[in-house]
């Protein structure tokens, strides 16, 4: 979420609301870099620190206050091994320094560093009073109701 923190990767406030009045879901990744790297911040040369899992709750309760409906989904693109600061890393996208920390070696926020360590943002979002359902529509049942929409299934 631009809104906290202004990554030119982030997704804006607009956008988000956007997809959610047409029904469609809004991924929150846990790649370091876009929770806490910004043109303010980046150091061409340096890693961005590594953000605690609480920065990635906090962007996930920020996108359930914006979107009243239950929009949203995990989507945390665990893509080790890859450099995505070369150019064409990624078909079609182009980082600059001030969106992804140089190299390969990719960093995800602590405590959600690999797909075991879900269980982490459960209990985290559960002390922060999600609920069951909410927590259950973002752990996969809104991709399921959006696979449903469109396949007719």
């Amino acid at each position: 979420m631009t809104a906290l923190n202004p990554n030119k990767r982030n997704t804006s406030d607009r956008v988000c609301t956007a997809i959610a009045a047409t029904g469609g879901v809004i991924g929150v990744l846990c790649l370091n870099d876009y929770l806490a790297r910004n043109a303010a911040n980046a150091k061409p040369a340096e890693t961005t620190p590594q953000a605690p899992l609480g920065v990635y709750l906090d962007h996930l309760d920020y996108l359930k206050r914006l979107v009243a409906r239950i929009m949203w989904v995990i989507g945390p693109d665990f893509v080790d091994g890859q450099d995505l600061s070369k150019p064409g890393a990624w078909p079609g996208n182009r980082f600059t320094p001030d969106m992804i920390s140089p190299g390969d070696d990719i960093l995800y926020c602590e405590g959600f560093e690999s797909i075991d360590q879900l269980p982490n943002v459960v209990v985290g979002l559960r002390e922060r009073g999600w609920t069951r359902i909410e927590i259950g529509k973002l752990l996969g049942d809104n991709w399921a109701r959006v696979y449903r929409t469109a396949w007719g299934a």
